[in-house]
């Protein structure tokens, strides 16, 4: 009997303000000097990744709404880290996003967005962000991976400026 007070205590002030406080977002953008289609054929090619990108070391699986990839990344400093998201938005030109999660939904789940927008003759803004939800976020710092973000920005750019 004395169980479920203790149980629900434990939820109220524990468990609950976590999920509430369990939620992160960080968003970085560049601009690049080349049209749409050249900016998103260099980022959905997974196969080229070892030779340019400096944070997700190497991603494979076929690009495609509902299925899974498997993706390593690496920030500075730190081991690589592979994990296999589920693909849940793809259209081509424009939006890719998946997500992975820790064991189960409400513990740590990321979901990634890359997005390209053309801003006018030959240019077109890169938008890679995401939002990380679950009890374990407040725990994580995530400078590192603002930082892998941007490096892999950087770039993605120059490949494809230098192309």
């Amino acid at each position: 009997m004395k169980k479920v007070p203790i149980v629900i205590l434990l939820l109220v002030f524990i468990v609950l303000p976590l999920l509430l406080l369990g939620k992160k977002s960080i968003k970085t953008d560049i601009v690049i000097n080349a049209p749409v289609d050249k900016v998103w054929n260099v980022l959905i090619d997974f196969d080229k990744y070892p030779e340019w990108n400096p944070f997700i070391r190497k991603a494979t699986g076929i690009i495609k709404t509902g299925n899974t990839i498997e993706v390593t990344f690496q920030t500075k400093g730190s081991n690589p880290v592979v994990f296999t998201p589920k693909i849940i938005l793809f259209k081509e030109y424009n939006v890719l996003r998946w997500e992975g999660r820790l064991l189960m939904p409400g513990i740590f789940t990321g979901r990634h967005t890359f997005q390209v927008k053309s801003i006018g003759t030959g240019k077109t803004q890169l938008i890679q962000k995401e939002k990380f939800y679950g009890i374990l976020v407040p725990f994580f710092s995530f400078d590192s991976t603002v930082e892998g973000f941007t490096l892999m920005n950087e770039a993605l750019k120059k490949r494809v400026e230098n192309k």
